[in-house]
């Protein structure tokens, strides 16, 4: 398989490689060529499905933005041992004073008590990781931390454009973002929130759940469509609830 122009998402294609390495399949990938001699699958005896590093990223950004405190996440590894790119998590949630601990096959989440955000601009390319953007760009604004999140042209064709679909969803919390073909920043510029925002999800799961934290700081802020999360986290809603965040679907 010859993958021309540039690679975007390489993780995802890492981790395909590593799992299918894990049913007797030898794969090479290098760069752009992906080689795969005719061959047989074979089971191995046991295999353990990591949790969801993507979807533990909104309890991440609900510890940032509250004094929610030690938040248990069970069957997640650090990124040395996991698979998946959003692991990175651990690590980029540092910026928003989230700390990681990890035992006993569980990732446990905790915030430094509230320090002031750093007026450094947080320059991140985030082209590894495209599923957590969402959760990063709520979670920068509602910290008042200035950023510049770049290669991510991929999320204009996700299951929405969700550049555009941030730029428009922050404006009515009251954030000004600037965006281009790959880029999403911003450098404190406000503009008038409304009230009692809806949130359109662009029929979107990682829309709907990126802004549900948001609602510890904007009480009134309601969610569109619901049920968008059934895509990848059907139990979402219950386990905000569990987290304290106090909803109901109206």
């Amino acid at each position: 398989i010859h993958l021309f122009g540039e690679v975007v998402s390489r993780s995802y294609i890492d981790m395909t490689c590593e799992i299918m390495r894990h049913y007797g399949i030898d794969v090479k990938s290098d760069e752009n060529l992906i080689v795969i001699p005719e061959q047989s699958y074979s089971a191995p005896d046991v295999f353990m499905v990591e949790a969801d590093w993507s979807s533990a990223s909104y309890f991440y950004e609900l510890v940032a933005l509250t004094d929610v405190q030690n938040i248990k996440l069970t069957g997640l590894f650090p990124s040395e041992q996991s698979m998946q790119g959003d692991s990175a998590l651990a690590q980029l949630f540092k910026y928003f004073g989230v700390q990681t601990s990890f035992y006993d096959d569980c990732a446990l989440i905790s915030s430094e008590k509230r320090n002031e955000m750093s007026n450094e601009l947080l320059s991140l390319n985030l082209s590894t990781t495209p599923d957590i953007v969402p959760t990063m760009v709520v979670t920068a604004c509602l910290k008042e931390r200035h950023f510049h999140f770049w290669g991510i042209h991929n999320l204009r064709v996700k299951e929405s454009d969700r550049i555009a679909a941030l730029e428009a969803e922050m404006r009515r919390l009251g954030y000004v973002l600037h965006c281009d073909f790959d880029s999403i920043s911003w450098k404190g510029e406000r503009c008038a929130f409304e009230t009692s925002p809806i949130i359109n999800t662009y029929s979107d799961h990682r829309m709907a759940m990126a802004f549900a934290p948001a609602a510890t700081i904007f009480p009134g802020l309601c969610i569109a469509d619901v049920g968008v999360v059934n895509k990848s986290f059907p139990q979402f809603w219950k386990e905000m609830r569990k987290s304290g965040i106090i909803s109901e679907e109206i």
